[in-house]
């Protein structure tokens, strides 16, 4: 999810990355062309930030500007997973090659600007397979790193100093991994559709084999825990989605599918898709993704949607939409002719659009006026929904 505002996805045989807004009747958004297929996606927290895997290259993107900050290269084969910590700093890769690297978001962008090459915080290099799928638990920096890999082992790594805290060993080619918010539980997913579950806090969570959840025919693909770590979902190629409870290992309800299932995960509700009277805050506008680092477009500016969450309704103002930035230019220019700049006599259009302060003032009353209309019709609006809410209660 892009924020509370955007679903992402990317085509598993085209490079293509589809976005659908919640809430919205006219969801679909443009397609995003990327330079490959995607086989890894992954969106920073804070929606700033998004980060894909196109071969064995690590594709940045800023989200608002559409500007590809940085490409990275130091896997060897195709990129498989990629996770970001809860604070949007740090995120981390694993690829075929049996590589998991953690990265510093501001170090792997920085080269853009000063033309380096970026070095990565660790590189573990303990799987002997492929390496199938990340977890990154709570904590910043501090947090803990988890991963898993058809070599049939599942470790824990510590993102802070690089070290290996702990290697389990189970009965099955790894495929899916994700620990509940405490992170006392791992929940495990293997090639042959087995779940299993190994306690981290035991005496000895090494020699764990793990008590599965049975139910899936098929390789298990995705994994994610509720916040209360009360219910545990799972999906797979079996073309289901199951919801487990977790205390009593029993599976309570089952989704078809008509396809493979490649990613399902538990979120809280987006505020577009509550039932929820009144109008909501307008999306932020999707740039269109760069596939170089060098398109520079308009440096500096970031688009802002200054729609009005009031669209449905015309305000009653009549003059033209860039009064206000005229007005700011205008101000800019008397200032500078106060402090005794020189002016290019040569610009007509910079003499004709000097203004008086008796100019001025009229400007500011009626920008004074206009904004005593948008306050009226905001408190009637709120005292009519009052209204509606007071009838609608038995």
């Amino acid at each position: 999810m892009i924020g509370s505002d955007y679903l992402i996805g990317a085509h598993p045989n085209k490079p293509v990355l589809h976005t659908w807004a919640l809430g919205r009747s006219d969801s679909c958004q443009p397609k995003q062309i990327c330079p490959g297929k995607v086989s890894a996606l992954t969106v920073s927290p804070d929606g700033a930030h998004c980060i894909a895997g196109i071969q064995e290259k690590i594709f940045i993107w800023q989200i608002c500007t559409g500007d590809l900050l940085a490409i990275l290269s130091l896997h060897f084969q195709c990129v498989t997973c990629l996770r970001f910590s809860d604070d949007s700093c740090h995120f981390v890769s694993s690829s075929r090659d049996g590589q998991v690297i953690a990265w510093d978001l501001n170090a792997a962008v920085t080269p853009r600007l000063t033309g380096g090459t970026p070095d990565p915080m660790h590189v573990w290099s303990y799987h002997s397979n492929d390496v199938t799928d990340l977890y990154v638990g709570l904590g910043g920096i501090n947090a803990r790193v988890m991963s898993c890999s058809l070599d049939q082992t599942c470790r824990v790594y510590e993102l802070h100093s690089g070290e290996q805290l702990l290697e389990v060993v189970l009965d099955s080619s790894l495929t899916a991994i994700v620990a509940d918010a405490a992170e006392s539980n791992v929940f495990v997913g293997g090639l042959t559709g087995a779940i299993f579950q190994v306690a981290l806090y035991s005496a000895d969570p090494s020699t764990q084999r793990g008590s599965a959840f049975a139910g899936h025919s098929a390789r298990v693909t995705c994994l994610s825990v509720s916040i209360d770590g009360q219910l545990l979902v799972s999906g797979s190629e079996d073309r289901t989605a199951r919801i487990w409870d977790i205390p009593s290992k029993q599976c309570i309800q089952v989704l078809q599918h008509k396809g493979h299932i490649t990613n399902a995960f538990v979120a809280p509700t987006p505020l577009q898709l509550q039932t929820v009277k009144g109008p909501f805050a307008p999306l932020f506008p999707l740039a269109k993704l760069k596939s170089s680092v060098d398109a520079e477009g308009r440096r500096g500016f970031i688009p802002v949607n200054l729609a009005t969450v009031l669209e449905k309704t015309p305000l009653r103002v009549t003059e033209d939409d860039y009064a206000n930035h005229k007005l700011y230019e205008r101000m800019l220019a008397t200032t500078a002719n106060e402090d005794g700049e020189d002016e290019d006599e040569g610009d007509e259009d910079g003499v004709a659009e000097m203004l008086t302060v008796e100019d001025l003032i009229k400007e500011v009353a009626r920008l004074k006026q206009v904004n005593q209309q948008l306050y009226d019709f905001a408190v009637n609006r709120v005292i009519n929904t009052q209204q509606e809410g007071s009838v609608d209660t038995p």
